[in-house]
């Protein structure tokens, strides 16, 4: 695409007004979708408006006035920055995929020691754990501070446990980007997001999580 013939319109919708949210989707109806690229356009009611969705993006939809420019855009696998992120996720940010990984693993293992002030490699021993938790536990988590976290948990485990693969799931934004899982016994995807939610900063255990 080579000229931006959109607009940028953010879902600031307020979730406690339910009728204000159901009046404005009804003034649209479904238009088109495209299973491959994962996005779907609706069209307004009443004028020549086309709102093009992806599937994971939570933050913002484009509005088209032409309907050949909406379908185009629909059917079209280009990518563009948009100035505005799309996603909660620091995955978007890290841009990790199959063939950078090992890459970003050395460099998401020096950002750790640095965000929780360690000095730990990807094999650490047992008088290692405490430290950790200590020092894990008087961080402020944040998005990459627990984006850090989870992934230095993936990669011991990984290793700890010889489970050799890692398996990537896609999020299907305007710009689809991958978050790593470590693959394991059950062959079965994981991560470690689910127990890193801050309010539980405090009761953080290493070893237990792990399951070392």
């Amino acid at each position: 695409m080579t000229e931006q013939n959109f607009k940028i319109v953010e879902t600031n919708y307020n979730l406690t007004d339910f009728e204000a949210i159901r009046k404005e989707l009804q003034n649209y109806e479904f238009f088109k979708q495209n299973l491959n690229t994962h996005k779907t356009c609706t069209k307004h009611k009443e004028k020549s408006e086309f709102r093009v969705m992806a599937d994971d993006n939570k933050k913002f939809f484009l509005q088209f006035d032409n309907e050949d420019n909406a379908l185009e855009f629909l059917n079209s696998t280009e990518r563009h920055d948009y100035g505005i992120l799309e996603t909660d996720l620091q995955e978007e940010l890290e841009k990790i995929t199959a063939e950078n990984i090992n890459e970003k693993s050395a460099e998401f293992l020096a950002r750790f020691n640095k965000v929780f002030k360690l000095q730990v490699d990807y094999d650490p021993n047992e008088s290692d754990f405490s430290t950790i938790n200590e020092n894990v536990r008087k961080t402020l988590w944040n998005k990459e501070s627990r984006f850090l976290l989870n992934f230095y948990m993936t990669e011991v485990t990984k290793r700890k446990f010889n489970f050799p693969n890692w398996s990537f799931e896609e999020v299907n934004t305007f710009n689809p980007f991958y978050v790593p899982l470590y693959v394991g016994r059950d062959g079965k995807p994981q991560s470690y997001y689910r127990l890193l939610e801050p309010k539980t900063r405090k009761h953080f255990d290493f070893k237990m999580y792990l399951g070392l």
